[in-house]
């Protein structure tokens, strides 16, 4: 039940960035929105397992300010965690991510770098030795990454995420890291 509340929560802020897009879009500025998907190469530091493949998907907008400068934020359902090795059991830990200002510069037609902060939601948590309630609820970090623009409203992206918090309760500094990469289509 409190993972159906936190979706609700979920989309009624994807809504009202949408919302928000279309009217400031009226006003001739430079927003857009759309859609993501792709996979993740996740792992956790200080956990001696092996990288793990997930998916993720979801929502963005974005803001241009200049044909060079633009702060994008999205919303992205994540799998995370780390695969089996050795005495390592398999960890899948499933995230929303919120991207709420990911700062993009474009210094040539096409190509775009990125960096800013992201936000992690933990939703759900499968394996591992530890009990949900032994995880963080939240996690936080950076997120840097570079896009190429196919056409003009496909991206393909590859992002580096660093978390900077612990995200366990009960052993020491136990945090994600992750490699995504995907395919965007604005609208």
């Amino acid at each position: 039940m409190k993972t159906f509340k936190k979706t609700k929560l979920v989309v009624a802020f994807l809504l009202m960035g949408i919302v928000a897009a279309n009217a400031q879009s009226k006003n001739g500025a430079g927003m857009q929105y759309g859609v993501k998907g792709g996979v993740n190469l996740s792992n956790l530091k200080n956990i001696d397992g092996k990288a793990k493949i997930g998916l993720t998907a979801g929502v963005f907008t974005q803001y241009g300010f200049t044909d060079k400068f633009s702060l994008r934020s999205e919303a992205l359902f994540s799998v995370q965690g780390v695969k089996a090795k050795g005495n390592i059991e398999k960890i899948k830990l499933n995230y929303v991510s919120l991207l709420p200002a990911m700062a993009r510069f474009s210094p040539v037609k096409r190509v775009n770098i990125e960096a800013g902060p992201q936000f992690g939601i933990l939703v759900s948590k499968k394996g591992g030795n530890l009990r949900t309630e032994d995880y963080r609820k939240l996690d936080y970090g950076l997120a840097v990454g570079v896009g190429f623009h196919i056409i003009e409203n496909i991206e393909i992206g590859a992002r580096y995420y660093l978390g900077l918090r612990d995200i366990t309760k009960t052993t020491g500094e136990v945090k994600n890291s992750v490699f995504q990469f995907t395919l965007s289509f604005g609208f």
